[in-house]
């Protein structure tokens, strides 16, 4: 199972976020960009052009139990429109939920990022917890000391990956993007 970008989030996941609509960005990265500096990037980008910041979430699932949200910041444009100016993994678009409240929780130069259960299940809440974690210690240890933390947590994590497996098994139908990750619907995939 890995993380996959779904081509939406169903409404009743983004009612309960408190989100109403995703927007489809297009993604013209430019020259000077930086993989994983998106603030930076931005800023770079507003002093020689015209714009502003724009905030929000980039999103991804594992195994449809789990809900990632990425911090991430794009440029608005003077007639609102939004681009992404930052690398993407060779993507022409990104999904994005607009959100200028992650300005208020930004730390230094990193911005947050949040794991989800989408089921009522305590392992599962406890492994969204833990890559929660996985996710932070990468902005807050010197690099000599992050790989340490990270196979702490990730020992910790194992765990909890039979529970992670077998919910999604139990809830992904077969009309759904399967929870291996895939991209392809279940009914094609793991039946």
């Amino acid at each position: 199972m890995k993380f996959y970008i779904p081509n939406s989030i169903s409404s009743d996941i983004r009612k309960k976020l408190g989100y109403v609509k995703i927007r489809k960005i297009k993604v013209i990265t430019h020259p000077n960009s930086i993989k994983d500096e998106c603030l930076e990037n931005v800023r770079s980008y507003i002093a020689n052009h015209q714009g502003e910041v724009q905030f929000g979430w980039k999103f991804s699932l594992l195994g449809n139990v789990i809900l990632r949200l990425i911090a991430h910041a794009v440029v608005k444009k003077e007639n609102n429109d939004l681009i992404c100016i930052s690398p993407n993994e060779d993507l022409k678009e990104i999904n994005f939920l607009p959100d200028n409240s992650i300005k208020n929780m930004i730390e230094g130069k990193y911005l947050p990022g949040k794991h989800l259960s989408l089921i009522k299940n305590k392992n599962i809440k406890e492994y969204a917890l833990l890559l929660d974690k996985a996710e932070k210690v990468k902005f807050e240890l010197l690099p000599e000391n992050f790989q340490i933390e990270l196979d702490r947590i990730n020992s910790k994590a194992s765990f909890y990956l039979p529970t992670v497996y077998s919910e999604s098994i139990k809830i992904t139908k077969m009309d759904e993007y399967c929870y291996c990750g895939s991209g392809i619907l279940r009914a094609f995939c793991h039946q």
